[in-house]
Formats: C-alpha cells, structure tokens, sequence
C-alpha cells in the first residue's frame, strides 16, 4: 500500500475476495493492529544529552466477519491515526457486500457517530 497507484487495486483484490462469504456472515468486528517497518526515527533529545531512536510503524484497521474471520474492509494509516475515525469508512466498505446484524468493537471506537453510523447500516452495535 506504499504506492498510491496499486492501492486502491489492492484493497479491491481484499474486499472481493471476501464476497464468496456474503452468505454466511452477518457479525463484524472492527480493530486495528500495528505492523512496523524498517525504517527509524531519529533526534537529539537535549533532556537526555543523546541521540534517540524508535521505529516506525503502521496501522492496520480492519473490519473482519466474526464467523469465518474473512477481512472484509482494511486500512492503512500512520501509527498516530485513532481508530474511532476509521470505523465509518470500515462500515460503508464491508456493508457493499454484506448484510450488517451486528457489529462488535472496543471502546476505542466509542462515540455518538460511530454508533449512528452503525445504526444507519441497519446493524446492532456492540461498543464497550
């Protein structure tokens, strides 16, 4: 997903390939996981007298069904993006192919919209 161009085909190749499904799955859940990379970052910190280093990382936000665990909606952010405001975008690409009953998350995810947006795919939420 690093080049602009192929992304938009490869998030297409994910959420087909999760259509076969559309039958058996009607619970979801949304969550998000980091993946880090191979490349670092680097600064003097003057408190410390030292350079300092991390890794850098990527998110992955995912909506997944919760029978068959087929991603069905994936994306991709900095380490910094909070999960609460992906969920829409979640939602409206997993409710293309499938009937939405129910929909799990943590309470990172908890908020008046993400719940209306759940409630406007006709789906039951489940937020801590």
């Amino acid at each position: 997903m690093e080049n602009p161009d192929l992304t938009p085909f490869l998030k297409a190749l994910i959420e087909e390939s999760a259509a076969p499904l559309a039958a058996l799955e009607s619970d979801f859940a949304a969550d998000s996981s980091g993946f880090t990379t191979s490349q670092y970052a680097r600064w003097f910190d003057a408190k410390y007298g030292r350079e300092m280093s991390r890794n850098l990382w990527l998110k992955a936000h995912i909506m997944v069904g919760t029978r068959t665990n087929v991603v069905t909606g994936v994306e991709i952010t900095p380490s910094n993006v909070n999960d609460s405001r992906m969920l829409p975008a979640l939602l409206g690409t997993s409710a293309k192919r499938f009937a939405m009953k129910r929909v799990s998350a943590d309470k990172g995810y908890l908020s008046k919209l993400n719940v209306q947006a759940i409630a406007d795919h006709g789906a039951e939420p489940f937020v801590a």
